[in-house]
């Protein structure tokens, strides 16, 4: 197991719930071409043979469209429910990358998801973990999306 089959992985997730849930395609690309994604972080941890997070970075503005796009209702700001469906949406996608990376065997179980709220704060992982960082584009909406994995 590589980082690579990590990437291949969560580019599978990216695009089924994309396409699933907001008919839309999701394109990956490098994660300089998303600019203005503060604001708000909704992060899976997961643990077992791997262990690791999947991170989601994004403005409140994309916050608010994926809001819109899981619940059909039109958002102004961020709310409980916006942070709800964010949490939902990392739940969503690390379980699509748990289902497509553990053919053979489990590698890991998912934590809850932790959104935070905000403007003046950096998330951090261990020096010695492998980080996979890239931009996510569905629609109108671009966020990126950060994959830290340490290997046993």
């Amino acid at each position: 197991m590589t980082i690579h089959d990590f990437r291949r992985g969560l580019e599978w997730a990216l695009q089924d719930v994309f396409s699933t849930m907001f008919n839309q395609t999701a394109e990956v690309s490098a994660s300089d071409d998303v600019s203005d994604v503060s604001g708000i972080s909704a992060i899976v941890g997961f643990g077992g043979k791997v262990s690791g997070f999947l991170a989601l970075h994004m403005s409140a503005e994309a916050a608010c469209n994926i809001a819109q796009g899981l619940l059909g209702m039109e958002f102004e700001c961020v709310d409980d429910t916006v942070c709800d469906a964010i949490g939902e949406l990392v739940n969503m996608l690390a379980g699509g990358l748990k289902k497509n990376l553990s053919r053979e065997e489990e590698l890991f179980k998912l934590s809850i998801p932790s959104i935070t709220n905000g403007q003046e704060y950096r998330t951090h992982a261990p020096s010695d973990a492998v980080k996979l960082t890239v931009g996510v584009t569905a629609g109108p909406t671009r966020f990126r999306a950060r994959l830290v994995v340490e290997f046993k």
